[in-house]
């Protein structure tokens, strides 16, 4: 802990950070030492600074900056978060175009909200042409990640039989995993399939 705190003196970014994670994470000490972080480029805390902007004073500005510049370094998360912000024209101007670029970069990095976004933009048609084949393949990916409304989302494609054969018992498969997860849909969804 000593050799992280000389580091973090010394303005090292990634001790910095680190350094923030071993304090109280409500500390101000703490904030202050994950501000510094991101101030110096620390791509992590760039992401956490961006999302404090949106929870504790929603302001669209601050957390476009830090998103951006923590996505510009390649974070999955920040990407997703951005992708859903232009998908969605919370922050920002709703732009189907730049939400599908970010969500496509976040996905192919793993990020399993990415996918399932992705999914729901080419099952839509929003921001690329609509394609049942790969909305079904990223909501695979999604739901394989363990992601409740993915797993949803691959049920009702089985369900449909949009982007791969109907198929009832994959449904109820991904529906009991979402509901295990507590993902109201999924009940409701087992319901209607056994009447039916």
């Amino acid at each position: 802990m000593r050799l992280l705190s000389a580091r973090a003196q010394k303005g090292h970014v990634a001790a910095l950070f680190h350094a923030a994670a071993c304090a109280d994470a409500d500390a101000e000490a703490a904030k202050r030492l994950r501000d510094l972080a991101a101030e110096g480029g620390h791509p992590v805390a760039q992401e956490m600074k961006g999302r404090l902007c949106l929870r504790e004073q929603p302001n669209a500005e601050c957390a476009l900056a830090w998103l951006g510049r923590s996505a510009a370094q390649g974070r999955a998360g920040a990407m997703s978060l951005l992708g859903w912000a232009y998908s969605t024209g919370e922050l920002v101007p709703r732009d189907d175009k730049r939400a599908f670029a970010y969500l496509m970069d976040a996905a192919r990095l793993g990020d399993a909200a990415a996918q399932n976004n992705l999914g729901q933009m080419y099952e839509t048609g929003r921001g690329a042409p609509a394609n049942a084949d790969d909305a079904y393949a990223w909501y695979q990916r999604a739901a394989e990640a363990g992601l409740g409304s993915a797993q949803v989302n691959l049920a009702r494609s089985y369900i449909e039989g949009r982007g791969t054969a109907p198929d009832r018992a994959a449904a109820i498969f991904w529906l009991e995993q979402a509901q295990k997860q507590g993902v109201a849909e999924a009940g409701k969804l087992l319901a209607w399939l056994a009447a039916h």
